[in-house]
């Protein structure tokens, strides 16, 4: 069973006394203990002092290290050191030596990955983790992942870095700066460096020009139904496809559905706000939970799927590996077998329908929502918290209204000119 840390709070270390006149301890976890020993000049006081309890890597036997006296080194700042010396610890590095040196030996590459295990992996999901290190050990880790951390100047990086902007890839480019920028905040929390010299590092570089994605009008989403009713694909997939269409959500979104987000009384769909910061890559850390309104065509999608994947977690389970889900590319990848390549991509869905509702005379605010849009006035958006669920519910089920109209008519005039 895994140790708890952080057990202490301020109130508790600040009434915190010796026991009997003698000698006491508190842990708060992974070494970190306030100890409290007698003022002899004055019984009635207790000097409180840090200490961090370890086994050397070096030594291989149980050692100390103080961290100063409570209430000058304060709680939050003896976590901190703690957490420094656990990093070092993780590196074979006794935090009782030298530490300058020490610090000095840690490279762009080991604490990239601490920061890795410790920060990014368990935010995000398993594809978009897999992405990122990915991306630092082809372009960063190369020619830069050696050299010690506390070494790491912008133009160095900036040095490495400009052959990207050269050959044209400034999303990578802007992805890599954000990735860097967060590593280093991470070593200067855990103490191992003094400023962020790579903050503004994007700023020296061309910023990628906001590409458009390829879409179609409402008008031509009948014929575009007629294809994909054409297409030989997996009835999963085909659903999964048709859950895109008629929820508004993002591939990802879509993709990932789970049986415990339904809530088939409510005829609703709870997306948890964690899974909507992955999918967005939001910054905020308090990104509310996404509710959609179920409109019938939705709901008899559900009950297509229910006796095929009722009994696991995800709704459109995975083709290879049945207690996974689908990749969220799989829609793109069909659309491009349609021949839509360039012209169309799954994300587009939500463009279409925003086109159609606007057009329709919708009220703005439920298609945004509709949309999980997030207010750029941050201001606004901290207060209004509508979810606006019952006219939502109108805006959902007239989209899905219009697909199947659309389905239809395409159809109809398909049979129509066979007949003629």
């Amino acid at each position: 069973m895994a140790r708890v840390s952080n057990k202490l709070n301020t109130q508790l270390v600040k009434s915190f006394q010796c026991v009997d006149g003698k000698e006491s301890t508190l842990s708060d976890g992974e070494g970190l203990y306030l100890k409290a020993t007698p003022n002899l000049s004055n019984t009635k006081f207790c000097h409180k002092t840090w200490i961090f309890r370890y086994k050397s890597p070096i030594l291989n036997k149980r050692r100390t290290k103080g961290f100063g006296s409570y209430p000058s080194v304060s709680l939050k700042q003896a976590r901190e050191k703690r957490d420094a010396c656990n990093l070092l610890l993780r590196q074979d590095l006794d935090p009782n030596e030298k530490d300058a040196p020490l610090i000095a030996t840690l490279t762009l590459k080991d604490v990239s990955h601490r920061w890795f295990m410790d920060r990014k992996k368990p935010k995000v999901t398993n594809d978009y983790a897999n992405d990122v290190w990915r991306s630092l050990e082809l372009h960063v880790f190369p020619k830069l992942g050696d050299i010690p951390i506390q070494k790491i100047r912008a133009n160095i990086v900036y040095d490495n870095l400009l052959y990207l902007q050269h050959s044209g890839n400034l999303e990578t480019l802007r992805r890599l700066c954000g990735r860097l920028r967060e590593i280093m905040n991470y070593a200067k929390s855990r103490g191992l460096i003094e400023a962020n010299f790579l903050h503004d590092l994007s700023e020296s570089f061309t910023s990628p020009e906001p590409m458009s994605l390829p879409t179609i009008s409402p008008e031509q989403l009948g014929p575009f139904l007629k294809d994909l009713a054409m297409v030989q694909i997996r009835l999963t997939t085909r659903c999964q496809i048709e859950w895109l269409m008629h929820t508004m959500v993002r591939p990802a979104e879509a993709a990932a559905s789970r049986w415990e987000e339904i809530d088939l009384d409510k005829k609703i769909w709870i997306i948890p706000g964690i899974r909507m910061k992955q999918v967005v890559k939001a910054t905020r850390n308090d990104l509310d939970d996404h509710v959609v309104p179920l409109s019938n065509q939705s709901l008899k999608l559900l009950g297509i799927m229910k006796p095929m994947s009722g009994h696991r977690e995800y709704i459109f389970s995975g083709h290879r590996d049945p207690n996974s889900h689908m990749s969220s590319q799989s829609a793109n990848m069909v659309i491009k077998r349609m021949g839509y390549k360039g012209k169309f991509v799954s994300h587009s869905f939500r463009k279409v329908a925003s086109t159609y509702l606007n057009e329709k005379g919708f009220k703005s605010d439920f298609i945004e929502k509709a949309l999980a849009h997030q207010d750029k006035n941050k201001n606004r958006a901290t207060y209004n918290k509508a979810e606006y669920i019952e006219p939502r519910r109108e805006v959902m089920q007239a989209w899905s209204d219009f697909i199947e109209t659309s389905a239809k008519e395409t159809y109809a005039n398909l049979q129509s000119a066979v007949l003629r």
